[in-house]
């Protein structure tokens, strides 16, 4: 394709989608019409401002996306770590983060790895961690964290096919004593050699992979957003793709 022809593509999409959402109020989060039929009519006139291989790659990691297990970040002070974790969700079809800032430390940047996945999950944040953990118990997800006694079950321990939130806690202190006290069980990561524990990116990737694989393995599937939520997030990648901010 021609750089004439990519740069109309990219301006009659760009018109289109400015035209679209300033008749389209964005309501709570994120979602853009109130009706399933309503979005389905956006879709299909969206569609063709993107290339067959974007839209198809858009569409797969929608099909491919679940809201049924949340990872919560409890004080990570390292940019680099929370973007690689990001990174992870987003590979792995993981939709939904929660964020606990730390209130004695400034998040540290770190330009090391693409942060370019946060704009493809859901990212909350929240003043403190006994209001996010309350607010997902009531949502009905089971709490867990890491643990690093050797008492500990492992993640085999678990079901994952059910509605799970998963607490990441800090490089310096690990998770707070406010969160041990709130979360449903703890688990722990097996190491065999002389280190006490995972950098805080790498135990996520480790514990992220474990449970995409669980649940395939019990359900079938990894996805598990309905329809309408699909057609809804599809729509939003859309318009991100051309920076329209929702």
């Amino acid at each position: 394709m021609s750089y004439f022809s990519l740069w109309r593509r990219y301006t009659k999409a760009k018109d289109m989608l400015t035209v679209v959402t300033s008749k389209s109020p964005i309501k709570e989060f994120g979602t853009l019409a109130n009706n399933a039929s309503y979005n389905k009519e956006l879709l299909q006139k969206l569609t063709c401002a993107f290339t067959k291989e974007r839209l198809d790659k858009m569409t797969n990691a929608v099909k491919n996306r679940t809201r049924s297990i949340a990872v919560v970040l409890e004080g990570i002070t390292n940019e680099g770590n929370e973007q690689a974790i990001y990174r992870t969700m987003d590979a792995l079809g993981f939709q939904t983060a929660h964020r606990i800032p730390s209130p004695l430390y400034r998040l540290k940047t770190c330009g090391r790895t693409d942060a370019g996945a946060m704009k493809w999950i859901d990212i909350e944040s929240w003043k403190s961690t006994e209001e996010c953990i309350s607010q997902l118990k009531s949502c009905g997800y089971k709490i867990l964290a890491t643990s690093s006694e050797n008492k500990t079950k492992t993640l085999d321990s678990f079901d994952f096919s059910n509605k799970t939130a998963v607490v990441l806690g800090s490089e310096q202190e690990g998770i707070s004593k406010e969160a041990m006290n709130l979360v449903d069980n703890v688990f722990r990561i097996s190491m065999v050699g002389f280190v006490e524990s995972y950098n805080v990116s790498v135990a996520a990737a480790i514990i992220l992979y474990h449970i995409y694989q669980d649940r395939i393995r019990k359900l079938g599937y990894h996805g598990d957003l309905t329809e309408a939520e699909q057609d809804d997030l599809l729509l939003q990648y859309m318009l991100k793709e051309y920076g329209i901010k929702l």
